[in-house]
């Protein structure tokens, strides 16, 4: 959703064609405690930035809830990242 409301065509075809590829990632993510209300405060941040259009802050607040989520996945049992 996010890349729908920065309003460009270009971003929301990459990002509509890599989605189905990472959905079991975001299954495994969500699945820590916890994790579900984060990201739903990140994206609500996100898009404040967008409709701000604070580049930088976008920048810097997608940075960090990817590595966010990279740390949840490495933190489970068994996952090899």
């Amino acid at each position: 959703m996010l890349y729908r409301a920065a309003k460009s065509e270009v971003l929301f075809e990459t990002i509509s064609g890599l989605v189905d590829k990472f959905q079991w990632f975001r299954a495994l993510a969500m699945s820590v405690p916890g994790a579900a209300a984060s990201s739903l405060s990140q994206h609500g941040k996100m898009v404040d930035l967008i409709e701000t259009k604070n580049v930088q802050g976008l920048k810097e607040m997608m940075r960090s809830h990817l590595d966010e989520a990279q740390g949840r996945l490495r933190g489970l049992p068994g996952l090899l990242l």
